[in-house]
């Protein structure tokens, strides 16, 4: 058995009574579907300074703000028996961010030099993400 540990961010405008969370889609990529910024988080690195690090390179969103964590859990993936992801899901806030902006990803992952192109995914919407993506935000969108 494998472990891997994930990070997801459900960034929101909004501290209390979010409408939307930010989504992406890759620009170059449409079939990789509709995502919410995530990383693998470093063997020295703890969930929450992951989550901070990945949503200023894949977002350009470095003055976000972490409010908490959301959720952990253990998903085994079914495309390769055996492994396992340990997910983090985190709220951050990005009260200035725009309503729309493409962001060329940085830092020294497989995604580096991808173009992201980043919108607000409103609550009626939630269904359009990856599977897997979404599941926790029933605890930040009301």
């Amino acid at each position: 058995m494998s472990m891997t540990r994930k990070a997801y961010a459900y960034v929101t405008r909004e501290v209390n009574e979010p409408s939307a969370v930010l989504a992406f889609r890759h620009r170059d990529y449409p079939e990789a579907g509709t995502q919410v910024p995530r990383g693998t988080v470093d063997a020295d690195e703890d969930p929450a300074a992951t989550v901070v690090r990945e949503v200023c390179e894949e977002c350009g969103l470095c003055d976000a703000r972490l409010i908490g964590l959301l959720a952990r859990d253990i998903e085994a993936q079914p495309d390769d028996p055996g492994d396992y992801w340990e997910r983090s899901f985190f709220h951050l806030v990005a009260p200035d961010a725009p309503d729309e902006w493409e962001h060329t990803v940085t830092g020294a992952g497989d995604d580096n030099g991808l173009v992201f192109s980043f919108f607000w995914l409103p609550r009626e919407r939630l269904g359009d993400l990856w599977p897997g993506f979404g599941d926790y935000l029933h605890l930040i969108l009301r």
